[in-house]
């Protein structure tokens, strides 16, 4: 997935000799790195001019289709009542590609940003590859958040596909998502699909059978093949909003070479994360370090764990951070920004 930029010196040179690429070059996005010349000037920068690059495909594909990685573990799930999910990079590459598909079905194109409401569950992380695969960039928002903060958000970004679950757990109480996203729906003209993955089976869900979807009925039913979009350098991935607590959220506008330079050096050089590592960030996908942490290990072939809910939940069970820390992460961080 490499494509050359248009001027600059090469990556080697500007890190000099004796500091290996983050990466191997056949996953670098460009070997040059333009300085100066067209768009410069306050808030005018732009990078890699000219290069190319795939997210998902150096994140993912690459790794489902290397029949020495693609049975390795992406990622493990866990929830607050024990129950654990492993999913391969076969397995996770499989899904993206049936919910890329589904999503291309909704209209979707490249540009088409998409809401994230989700509790943190692996559907996230399916949609949020099936995004980067059609170059949808796609809009994280804290779960914990009530229906205004998600429909300035969703406003601001100009949404019009909106992912969400009918219900989470938080302490072991239930949270009803679904009925925040009708909420903030009224506040947001523009929004035309709700999907909503099914995680109760005997509460009834509030429904608008014009706009809203279930994930299973959409997702579950299409082809596991989809090819991945080759992006610009310059093309959007993600929008990240502040708090809002000073005021009207700001979006941070995430360029695909950008945020994925930035991610690879860090996971890389201040991790030193590996195919054998196990990562473990406590935070949500509605702050940076959820993308950060997804994209980052997976580059390197890594794991995570990934949890819905608190880690000190049960309380018999206070010792969950420690009982996975020790022996198996080569990362362990606790952040007290856990999905609400």
């Amino acid at each position: 997935m490499l494509q050359s930029g248009q001027r600059g010196l090469p990556f080697k040179a500007i890190f000099g000799k004796g500091i290996p690429e983050v990466t191997p070059i056949h996953t670098l996005i460009s070997p040059l790195y333009p300085l100066g010349g067209e768009g410069w000037g306050r808030g005018k920068a732009r990078w890699v001019i000219g290069g190319k690059l795939s997210i998902a495909y150096n994140c993912l594909d690459r790794h489902a289709m290397d029949p020495y990685a693609s049975n390795r573990l992406a990622f493990i799930w866990e929830t607050e009542d024990g129950t654990i999910e492993k999913w391969t990079y076969l397995d996770l590459y499989k899904a993206a590609n049936q919910c890329a598909n589904g999503l291309k079905s909704l209209g979707v194109r490249k540009g088409a940003a998409v809401g994230f409401y989700m509790p943190m569950i692996p559907e996230l992380i399916v949609a949020f590859w099936a995004c980067m695969k059609l170059g949808a960039p796609l809009i994280p928002i804290f779960s914990g958040f009530g229906a205004k903060p998600l429909a300035v958000r969703l406003a601001d970004a100009k949404a019009k596909v909106l992912l969400t679950a009918d219900v989470t757990f938080y302490k072991a109480r239930p949270i009803f998502l679904k009925a925040t996203c009708d909420e903030a729906a009224k506040q947001v003209p523009h929004l035309k699909h709700i999907l909503v993955v099914k995680r109760q089976t005997d509460v009834q869900t509030p429904w608008e059978k014009a706009r809203d979807i279930w994930w299973h009925e959409l997702v579950l039913g299409q082809s596991a093949h989809f090819k991945a979009a080759l992006l610009d350098a310059e093309d959007l991935a993600m929008i990240l909003y502040s708090s809002g607590t000073t005021g009207k959220p700001k979006g941070t506008l995430h360029r695909v070479a950008g945020v994925f330079a930035q991610v690879v050096k860090e996971l890389g050089f201040h991790f030193d994360v590996k195919p054998d590592s196990r990562f473990y960030w406590i935070t949500n996908i509605g702050w940076m370090m959820g993308p950060w942490e997804i994209m980052g290990v997976q580059n390197f072939g890594g794991s995570y764990l990934y949890m819905r809910g608190t880690p000190f939940i049960p309380a018999t069970n206070g010792s969950l951070i420690w009982s996975r820390a020790t022996g198996s992460l080569t990362w362990a961080f606790l952040l007290l920004t856990a999905e609400a």
